[in-house]
C-alpha cells in the first residue's frame, strides 16, 4: 500500500473518531412530542408503578471522549432534544466502568 494511501486511511480515521453524538432508537409507542425544551425526570433505577419505554438513547465519544461526561446535569442537557422529542417525562440513565453517562432509557411514566 502506498504511503499516500496509508496517509489517507490514518487521516479518515482520526476524522472520525471526532464524531460524537447521541442515537434514539426507538423501543416502544410513538407518543406526541413534547415541546423543546420540556422537563423530565433523571432516573438512576428503574421506576415503580406503571411506565413504558419509548426508545434508547446511546451516547458515542467522540474526539478524546469529548461527547461523553461524568456529570448528570451536563448528561441531562446531552440527551434532553431526544427525550422531548419522544414524548418522554423520565430518562433512566446507565454509566460505564469509568462513571461515564453513556447510555438512557426514554420512559413515559403514567400517572397513578
Amino acid at each position: 500500500m502506498s504511503k499516500i494511501v496509508q496517509l489517507f486511511f490514518v487521516c479518515a480515521v482520526i476524522v472520525m473518531s471526532g464524531c460524537g453524538g447521541q442515537k434514539f432508537t426507538s423501543t416502544g409507542p410513538v407518543m406526541a412530542a413534547r415541546p423543546e425544551g420540556c422537563d423530565f425526570r433523571i432516573l438512576t433505577m428503574a421506576p415503580t408503578g406503571n411506565y413504558e419505554e419509548l426508545g434508547i438513547i446511546d451516547v458515542t465519544g467522540g474526539a478524546y471522549g469529548s461527547n461523553i461526561t461524568t456529570n448528570i446535569g451536563d448528561f441531562k442537557t446531552k440527551i434532553a432534544p431526544h427525550v422531548c422529542a419522544a414524548g418522554g417525562n423520565a430518562a433512566l440513565v446507565a454509566v460505564n466502568g469509568f462513571g461515564m453517562y453513556v447510555k438512557a432509557t426514554v420512559l413515559n411514566i403514567k400517572a397513578n
